[in-house]
């Protein structure tokens, strides 16, 4: 629910970013693969509608939403509701890879004539950033709950989260949380890009710190796969690298307290 209503690859955002505002600001008309767009945002409408349909119809997912086994496994959950949260999972999925895959096109191949990586907005930067991540965290949960599904089918019968025959139930939770704490911050990082760009066109300032606010955006997109595994695995590797996401994250709120260089010049009257 929190996912279908907030993530910036819900189809209203999604296409109002990409189609909208992206492309503008890199100077080009329209994004790479307009068709692939279109596809993106019926996918993900389809999977909402089969979501909700099915709460509405008490048929939908009982089994919260981390989805743990055995909980979600055939012998506590039964029937089809988890199979058809799958199903629901895995085209939402598709759909955000392929907007990923539409803004790191636009751009890099098709921004205007001049218009390098250290000139583009910092906005077009978290959008840049934030299809990266949905690429690589995206095909996780992808893998695990079709895993899971196969585990549930009488007629597969495999047994990769059964104990009891081989499988390993702390695997559901690393593929998992592999890709729910990106989550986190593929909400996040959109945010910084758009406070970032609001801030410099209010205080008709020229923005602070481009180039350690960009970098701390991408080190955050790196670690941040790093606090879940360090939950569960308890490395002392991944409880540095999530340490160090502190730093990152306050460095937005340095940027926005009122820390800029020289003023844009004012409009005649």
């Amino acid at each position: 629910m929190l996912k279908f209503g907030c993530s910036p690859e819900t189809p209203v955002l999604l296409c109002r970013q990409v189609r909208g505002e992206v492309p503008l600001m890199v100077g080009t008309r329209n994004v790479s693969f307009p068709r692939l767009l279109n596809y993106t945002y019926y996918t993900y409408l389809s999977a909402g509608l089969v979501l909700f349909g099915s709460l509405i119809l008490n048929i939908g997912p009982d089994m919260g939403w981390f989805s743990y086994v055995p909980l979600a496994g055939p012998a506590y959950s039964p029937g089809r509701r988890y199979d058809l949260w799958s199903v629901v999972v895995t085209a939402s999925e598709i759909s955000a890879i392929c907007g990923g895959i539409e803004i790191i096109t636009t751009v890099f191949k098709q921004r205007a004539p001049g218009m390098s990586l250290p000139r583009i907005p910092l906005f077009v930067w978290s959008q840049l950033i934030t299809g990266g991540m949905i690429i690589f965290a995206m095909p996780s949960v992808m893998l695990c709950s079709t895993m899971l599904s196969m585990d549930r089918l009488a007629n597969v019968n495999t047994h990769f989260f059964n104990p009891a025959e081989g499988g390993d139930a702390i695997l559901w939770q690393h593929l998992f949380w592999f890709f729910a704490h990106p989550e986190v911050y593929i909400i996040f990082i959109p945010a910084t890009g758009f406070v970032a760009t609001i801030l410099q066109t209010f205080c008709r300032q020229r923005t602070f710190g481009y180039t350690p606010l960009v970098l701390a955006m991408v080190a955050t997109a790196k670690r941040s796969p790093g606090h879940p595994v360090a939950a569960a695995a308890r490395s002392p590797v991944f409880d540095f690298e999530y340490a160090f996401t502190a730093p990152h994250l306050g460095m937005h709120g340095f940027r926005g307290t009122g820390c800029h260089s020289e003023e844009l010049p004012k409009p005649h009257p």
